[in-house]
């Protein structure tokens, strides 16, 4: 489950197949393009939830306002904070090496060998901040800017068919920063 399962966020964005980066222009902006943050004329709030999802308690947390910093040369600027959980999986019992479940899960633990049996967990959790900067009298183009924090973590206990005791714990972890840069520009109206 999770975003990074192409399944998207956003209810307007899942229905319109994922068009948020050339669309978004509300809070989701942060997620897809931080330059349509700007476009946020009041403050705005998103806890949101996959209804169908079993392992994210939500899957998408931010909030978003609009700071009167550079009004009076006539710029808008919306500053938006949230939390993304990337990935989350899940598998408990015994996989063959051709199960999609093992190949997928050999990805996340790259020292995993074909065959196991027992649990694997893996969580990737993405916090960002963006800043977003448009004309204040018109919707033309829009700039932004966000920074992200990455946690991965993945997690296997079990039994592996091909270790020489036949048991196994394997866990890895990493964390990554992310720059991320938007632009929107209308060519027309």
């Amino acid at each position: 489950e999770g975003s990074d399962t192409l399944m998207g966020i956003g209810g307007r964005y899942i229905g319109l197949a994922g068009s948020g980066v050339a669309i978004s222009n509300d809070i989701y902006a942060l997620y897809f393009n931080p330059a349509g943050l700007a476009q946020i004329e009041t403050a705005e709030v998103s806890i949101a939830k996959q209804v169908n999802s079993e392992l994210l308690p939500i899957n998408f947390a931010a909030a978003a306002i609009g700071l009167p910093v550079l009004d009076r040369f006539g710029i808008s600027t919306v500053v938006a904070a949230g939390y993304i959980p990337r990935l989350h999986m899940y598998a408990d019992g015994a996989f063959a090496e051709s199960d999609l479940e093992s190949v997928f899960l050999r990805y996340a633990l790259p020292g995993m060998t074909g065959n196991f049996d027992g649990i694997i967990s893996s969580k990737t959790k993405d916090y960002r901040v963006a800043l977003a900067f448009s004309p204040i009298n018109s919707d033309r183009w829009a700039l932004g800017v966000s920074v992200g924090k990455v946690d991965c973590a993945t997690y296997f206990c079990g039994v592996t068919a091909e270790g020489a005791d036949g048991y196994k714990i394997i866990s890895t972890g990493a964390t990554a920063y992310t720059l991320n840069l938007g632009v929107k520009y209308k060519v027309t109206n």
